[in-house]
C-alpha cells in the first residue's frame, strides 16, 4: 500500500493532493487492515482526486457546493469511500437534500441538452427563465420541463402553435400530464400570442371511450 501511494503521489499536480491521497490511502487501510483487494480499491478512486487535482486550486475551494457542482450526485456516490473520508477528515458534509437538489439540476439540464437542436429547443429555454422568474422549486420546475418537452416531441412542435385535435390526443395518452402542461400552454398564449387554450375536462371521457372502441375493432 505505501509503495502505491508513493507512486502514485507524483502525478499530482498541486502540492496538496499528493499528501491528501496519501491520507486516503492510510484511511482506507485502517478502515479494513485486512481486506484482500485494498490495492484495487484504492486505484478505483485515483481518478477522483485527480479530478480534484484539476479542479481545485485550494483544499478550501473544495466544499460542498463546489464538490456538488464538479462531480455530481452520481459520480459522488461512485466514489462513497473518498466522500467518506473528505466528510470525516476534512469536514464537508453533502448534505442529503444538497444531494437530491443537485440531482434535479442535472436532470432539468439534461432536458435542456436533449432539446437544444429541437425547433422547441428555445421555447424551452424560454420556458425555463420564466420557471426561474417563478421562484418554485427545482423539482417543480424539472417536472414543468419535462412535461413541455415531452409533448414538444409529441407534436414536433414548430414556429406555429399546435392544434386543438394535437393537444387533446397527446392527453388522452398522457392523462397525468394535464396539471403539468396547462403552465406551459398559458406560457406559450402569453409569450408568443398563440391562440391555443387546454380542452375542456369533459371530453376526455368520450375521447377514451372513442380510443379503446378504435382499438378493440382494430
Amino acid at each position: 500500500m505505501t509503495r502505491e501511494l508513493n507512486l502514485t503521489a507524483a502525478i499530482f499536480r498541486h502540492e496538496w493532493v499528493a499528501p491528501l491521497w496519501t491520507r486516503f490511502g492510510t484511511w482506507l487501510h485502517d478502515q479494513n487492515p485486512a481486506k484482500p483487494n485494498l490495492i484495487t480499491v484504492l486505484r478505483s478512486h485515483q481518478i477522483f482526486f485527480e479530478r480534484i487535482d484539476a479542479a481545485f486550486v485550494s483544499v478550501l475551494d473544495m466544499t460542498q457546493a463546489s464538490l456538488l457542482e464538479q462531480f455530481g450526485t452520481a459520480t459522488l456516490r461512485t466514489h462513497l469511500l473518498p466522500t467518506r473520508f473528505l466528510a470525516e477528515q476534512l469536514n464537508i458534509q453533502i448534505s442529503e437534500e444538497a444531494k437530491l437538489q443537485s440531482a434535479e439540476q442535472s436532470r432539468i439540464d439534461e432536458t435542456l441538452i436533449a432539446a437544444n437542436r429541437k425547433p422547441w429547443g428555445d421555447l424551452l429555454r424560454s420556458y425555463r427563465k420564466d420557471l426561474d422568474a417563478a421562484e418554485l422549486s427545482l423539482r417543480s420546475i424539472r417536472m414543468y420541463l419535462a412535461t413541455a418537452n415531452q409533448f414538444a416531441s409529441y407534436i414536433d412542435l414548430g414556429a406555429a402553435p399546435w392544434s386543438a385535435g394535437q393537444i387533446e390526443r397527446f392527453l388522452v395518452e398522457h392523462s397525468g400530464a394535464r396539471n403539468n402542461l396547462s403552465r406551459f400552454v398559458s406560457f406559450c398564449r402569453r409569450t408568443q400570442d398563440w391562440d391555443v387554450s387546454m380542452p375542456p375536462k369533459g371530453v376526455f371521457h368520450l375521447l377514451r371511450l372513442r380510443t379503446r372502441w378504435r382499438r378493440l375493432t382494430g
